[in-house]
């Protein structure tokens, strides 16, 4: 608990202390659009986004290392919670 993600119109995903506002972990840079949505696995060991771009990606939040990148998605990208 207390870790938030937030993405937005400069393209990169930030962590943050949600307790104390202070930025923490390393930002996730790769998206080449807007990040839309952002979804964490239960376990916290898995972060997907969605962008602008019109890709998901499934990261690694521990290092910044993107795991995996679904393409063209042509419909606005929306992610429910991952389970």
């Amino acid at each position: 608990g207390g870790l938030l993600a937030s993405g937005g119109g400069d393209n990169i995903i930030r962590f943050w202390n949600g307790y104390t506002g202070e930025a923490v972990g390393v930002p996730l840079k790769g998206h080449k659009y807007p990040v839309a949505c952002i979804a964490f696995s239960p376990d916290g060991s898995t972060i997907a986004s969605g962008s602008d771009d019109n890709t998901i990606r499934l990261w690694d939040p521990s290092n910044g290392e993107m795991e995996t990148e679904l393409e063209d998605m042509h419909d606005p990208v929306v992610l429910p919670p991952i389970s």
